[in-house]
This record gives C-alpha cells, structure tokens and sequence, in this order.
C-alpha cells in the first residue's frame, strides 16, 4: 500500500484498476450522454447530392454573368423542383428551373439566383443579378460515404446523435455505463425527510456524489448509510460488489470506528490511503471482492473536492471519453489565500470573467464542512504547496 500520494500518483494508481465495461448498441433516442465505442463510418454521402440553400432559380451561371436590374436576363423556365423530388431533365442553355431549399440542382446547373434577384412572369424568369455558385449545397461538402464522423470516445450530446442519425444511423454502439454503488457510513447519519435528533446528520454525501456520477455519464446505486458495526458494513459492501465500482464516504481516517479502511487492509485489498490535497487527504483507494473502492472523507465538503479531483477523471478514463474531465484557466486573485502547507490546497471561488480576463474570489468560510461554499462556488482555486496568493496574483482555477 502506498501513504501520502501525490493527485497525479493517485490518478496513475488508479487508472491500472478501471472496470471492464462492455459495448452495448442503443437506439438513437437512448443515445444522449452515453459515450460511443468506436468510430462512426459515414453510410452516405451528406448531401447526397447538389441542392439549393434558398428559394430562388437554378440556372448555368454562364448564363447571368451580365445581369442587371436595368438590363436582367431572361431565362426560360422549364421546371419546378420541391425538396425530396428528383429534376426529370438537365438545363440546357437559356433556361431555368424554379427550385425551393432542399431541391436537387437538375444536370448541368450550376448555381442558383436567389428568389429576390429576379422578376418572374409566366414562363420566363427576369434575373436582376448574377447567380451565386456560393448558394449550392455541393455533394458531400458535409461528409462523403466512407469518412470517420465521430470518433470513438466521443460524448454524445443532441448534436452529435443528430449528425449520426445524418450518417445514416439507427442504433450506436456505446460503453456500458458504469453502476456505481454509493454507500455513506456512519451511525450518525440519517435520510432526509426523518427527524433529526442533535447527534445526527442528514445523509447530504450520497446525493453529491450519485449526482457527479451521472454526470460523468455512470448509474448510481445508492445503497443508503452503513452503522459503525464491522458486520453491517461488511454486508453492505457485499452488496455494492455487485456492481462495477464502489464508493463511499466517511470511515476512511485513523479513528476506532473508521472501518471502511480497517476491513480493506484486512480482508481486501487496498492500493494508496492518503492523498497530498486539502480538504479530502484521508482519501483511499482499493478493492472489495475484485471491485474498485474509492473510500472518500466524510466530510462533505471533502468527499465533494475528492470526487471532482480524482473520482471524475477516473470514471472518464473508465468510459473512454476522449473530452478533459476538467478545464483550467488563469484567473487573477481579488483577495488573499492563506498559503498552503504540504499539500495542495482546493479552495472554493467563484470565478467572474471581465475583459477578457478570470477573476477569483473566496466562496467566504473554507471549512470542510460548509456545503454553502460549493453551492456558490463555480471553481477550485489550486494553491501549490508552500505558496501564497496575495491580490494580484494569477492562479489556476479547475472549473466545476
């Protein structure tokens, strides 16, 4: 077992133990947030074929090179061409054919004029100005049959399962999602909605946590709190082995009833204890009957910066998704952080952009469990070990 880890050594140690998560095909309309599995091959060309983007006239655009509102060309038409209909004759010279958005150009146009550059009377269209080969869509311009549109690892929101169903998809292949078992410790903690005596808490973990991994694209199984009883916890985490990876909170650190650790050291088996960050160090990481356990701090706070820093990219990598887990920017300092001792410091801030530029701000008391301080917070101000943030300063702040 490896103590005291720093976040980059936490993240590589846990990267060698991801679940195996299989490929599944889903329907387009269960596509959305599910993260496909391999590269999506164009089955057609998109357009299929040369059409107008506008209402107006196809026409040779030889044909209006010299047209004028004050001398127009006159142009024979010959046809009308909806969208979804196929042209029944190529445009010889001279001639037009009235076309709606969406219509395939007939053979031998090459432009289109647009509706308000022309003058229509009877069978012949007066056009005021020349024609613009920039109002075709051309054959393929999009993607031609047999080109990679997305590729795999790709997280796929409307318009990504839009552009697959272009493609000429019915159902896409994607990873299984990740069931995640989520189990808060401690006899202190009760459900919401049930009378809270002084020495109680209300369960705010399991609801924290199950909400990041379904943003990060996983199920969550809540399994509900576990007393400080080694037998009851014992039984909940076989529970949660049925599942691809467990997560808990609280019972990580050295006290008596800090259980979730005793029982990994003893009858499991557990890879890092300790990480070089604040708040959250007592963070853990191992296995429980062959399944990934990541023992969070029970501090909410805590479990919440934990699950950002190392549980979030963890279950992306688990995925495949091929998007960054996290953004970091610069943003200048508007008041003093207190300097950070060994670890790294995550400071909850607000970040405001002006001019161009971030600006941070402190969320107000850090304490590890404040929950008001996430609630405020759209970022983690990362303060290196040993430093100080006067006003002024740039940092680099993690987007939430």
């Amino acid at each position: 077992m490896r103590t005291e880890v720093t976040v980059d050594e936490a993240q590589r140690l846990a990267a060698d133990h991801l679940p195996a998560l299989g490929i599944e095909q889903v329907p387009l309309l269960e596509a959305y947030g599910r993260v496909l599995a391999s590269d999506l091959v164009a089955q057609v060309d998109h357009p299929g074929a040369d059409n107008s983007s506008m209402d107006g006239y196809a026409v040779r655009a030889l044909d209006t090179q010299a047209a004028t509102p004050e001398a127009p060309v006159r142009l024979e038409l010959v046809e009308e061409i909806p969208a979804g209909y196929l042209p029944q004759r190529p445009l010889g010279p001279g001639q037009a054919a009235r076309i709606m958005t969406g219509g395939i150009l007939p053979p031998l146009a090459d432009a289109v004029v647009r509706l308000e550059d022309t003058r229509s009377s009877g069978a012949v269209v007066e056009v005021l100005a020349p024609a613009k080969q920039a109002d075709v869509r051309r054959r393929g311009e999009d993607f031609f049959q047999g080109q990679v549109g997305l590729v795999a690892g790709t997280c796929l929101g409307p318009a990504q399962v839009g552009f697959a169903a272009s493609m000429g998809y019915a159902a896409l292949p994607v990873r299984r999602q990740p069931r995640v078992a989520v189990l808060s410790t401690g006899s202190e903690v009760v459900e919401p909605g049930q009378p809270l005596a002084p020495t109680q808490v209300y369960n705010s973990n399991t609801y924290t946590l199950a909400g990041m991994v379904q943003q990060c694209g996983g199920v969550p199984l809540v399994l509900g709190a576990a007393s400080d009883e080694p037998e009851l916890l014992r039984q909940q985490l076989h529970r949660a082995a049925q599942h691809d990876l467990i997560m808990t909170s609280g019972a990580v650190s050295v006290g008596q009833y800090d259980l979730v650790r005793q029982l990994l050291e003893e009858e499991a088996a557990l890879y890092f204890w300790k990480v070089q960050l604040r708040p959250g160090s007592p963070v853990l990481f191992g296995a429980w009957q062959g399944r990934p356990l990541w023992g969070l701090p029970g501090n909410p706070v805590a479990a919440a910066v934990v699950a950002a820093v190392l549980v979030r990219p963890y279950l992306y990598r688990a995925l495949g998704r091929n998007d960054p887990p996290h953004q970091v920017v610069r943003a200048l300092a508007e008041g003093p952080f207190r300097a950070a001792s060994r670890p790294v410091l995550f400071v909850r801030i607000c970040l405001e952009q002006r001019a161009g530029r971030y600006y941070a701000r402190s969320t107000g008391p850090q304490g590890s469990g404040i929950l008001k301080s996430l609630v405020l917070a759209n970022a983690l101000a990362m303060i290196p070990p040993g430093r100080s943030v006067a006003p002024g300063d740039e940092l680099d702040a993690l987007l939430l």
